[in-house]
């Protein structure tokens, strides 16, 4: 299947998905979002680091995150 995408497409699929632990530290998510630990664990995207990043990155990251989850 082939769908189109434009850049905010893929900032929605990033905010979607979550990095496990060791893929926090990535130098290409680390930068983008920040972990808060204690009673609630959680990541969070910074989105304006997002929307800065280009298509290409943004798929990198998506990618990265989902194949994460699925080792």
């Amino acid at each position: 299947m082939t769908i189109e995408v434009d850049k905010q497409d893929l900032v929605n699929l990033v905010k979607g998905v979550v990095p496990n632990y060791e893929l926090m530290r990535h130098f290409l998510i680390k930068p983008n979002g920040d972990y808060v630990g204690g009673f609630v664990d959680k990541w969070q995207w910074n989105v304006s680091n997002l929307k800065d990043q280009s298509e290409e990155v943004l798929y990198d990251i998506y990618k990265r995150c989902k194949e994460s989850w699925n080792k």
